[in-house]
């Protein structure tokens, strides 16, 4: 449902537009926050300003669902959504937190975890990051002969 309409949003045709939350840093667009089960079939959803703080969604979300009777178990988020607040809300809301928790300056990488080197297609090993990696600087223009 999201991934049609990306095109839609500011920066969506641009270079770089597939990666939506992070190129609009700073600049008009849109994001979605959904809340789905553990199917993946949306719930509820808020739309926001791209540049907006993820936290101040969380809590109106799960008001929204409370309005339908539908009490979650357990919720699941990225770290964009964890707050202490959050923590505690959800707590007492009978909700068992599963927000990943932002590291700390300093703090090591769990073993197993995805670095960003490897989401951007380095040191994986896979072919398109050899050939990208080989291929920087070149021109795409044919060479004579």
């Amino acid at each position: 449902m999201v991934a049609g309409d990306r095109g839609r949003l500011a920066g969506g045709r641009e270079k770089g537009g597939a990666q939506v939350a992070r190129t609009l840093r700073g600049r008009p667009g849109s994001r979605f926050h959904l809340l789905v089960d553990a199917g993946g079939l949306p719930l509820e959803i808020l739309l926001s300003a791209g540049n907006e703080n993820e936290r101040r969604y969380l809590l109106p979300l799960l008001d929204l669902l409370a309005k339908r009777k539908i009490r979650p178990v357990e919720l699941h988020g990225d770290r964009g959504y964890y707050s202490l607040r959050h923590e505690q809300t959800l707590s007492e809301r009978g909700i068992r937190s599963r927000i990943s928790r932002p590291r700390r300056k300093g703090e090591p990488i769990p073993a197993g975890t995805k670095t960003r080197e490897v989401w951007r297609g380095k040191n994986d090993g896979s072919p398109h990051a050899t050939r990208k990696h080989a291929n920087a600087g070149r021109s795409n223009a044919p060479t004579p002969g």
